[in-house]
This record gives structure tokens, sequence and C-alpha cells, in this order.
């Protein structure tokens, strides 16, 4: 079996075709033509993650339409050009992010709290003492 190549392809340009890692987690552009543009990371993301449409091309309803774009976030991003909402490596990370599940992820059930505190200011003490992370510590301890 062929080894996967170390390198990210290249475009005709002799550019990058796809975002490469710069040794931050900040993964974000002000050019607006640039792939890591906040308001083009929706795109950037979904063009492996998304099923069922290209990214490039599909209009902002299709890209509402999926899973990581359904919400508050997506729709203040794409509808509104607010180009400080979170995109997907707001929330996912960009060269850190962990498969679907790892207890290990930004997103997980564990972290998911702390990880929207970065930008929730004090919602993050509100929960903790809520019912849902009384319910979620208590689930975390059951073996599994």
């Amino acid at each position: 079996m062929p080894r996967a190549p170390t390198r990210p392809r290249r475009s005709k340009a002799g550019r990058s075709a796809a975002p490469i890692a710069t040794g931050s987690t900040t993964f974000k552009s002000d050019n607006r033509a640039s792939s890591v543009h906040p308001l083009n990371v929706t795109r950037t993301c979904g063009s492996c993650h998304f099923d069922g449409i290209d990214a490039k091309t599909a209009t902002i309803d299709e890209l509402l339409a999926q899973d990581y774009c359904d919400d508050t976030h997506g729709a203040t991003l794409l509808r509104g050009g607010l180009s400080v909402a979170p995109t997907c490596v707001s929330c996912h990370g960009s060269h850190d992010t962990k498969k679907k599940g790892a207890p290990d992820a930004r997103v997980s059930r564990a972290n998911v709290a702390q990880t929207c505190a970065t930008c929730h200011t004090g919602a993050l003490e509100k929960y903790k003492l809520s019912v849902h992370a009384v319910a979620l510590a208590l689930l975390l301890l059951l073996p599994k």
C-alpha cells in the first residue's frame, strides 16, 4: 500500500491546494480571497466534510442545511456575513482537530462547555451549576 504524501498537493499556480499548518492554532486570514478567511472557512472545511453538495459552489441555503451550519453561528456567519462569528475552527480547532467522540476533542461532552466559554463569557460558571453539568458529570463516571 503506497504511503500518503507528506506534503500538500499543489495547484497549477504552485500554491498549496489545502490549508497548511503554520505552527499555530490560529487559522484565519484578513485576505477576503483566502480559503481561511472567516467567510470562506465553511466552504474550505465543507469541501471534505459536507455530504451531497459541492461546498465551493453551494448556495447559502444549501450550506445552512448541513449539520455543521444549521445553527445560529452558521446563520450569523453565512447569511449575516459577520466575519467575527465563530467558524468551524473556532469550536473544532484547526490543526489539532480530534475524531468525533474522542474524549479530548474540543467538542466532546466533557469539553464542549469549556469550548463554548471561550466566547460565551460567564456561561461556564452558570453551566457548572446547572442540572445538565451534574448529569454529565455522573454520566462520565459510569464505566464504559
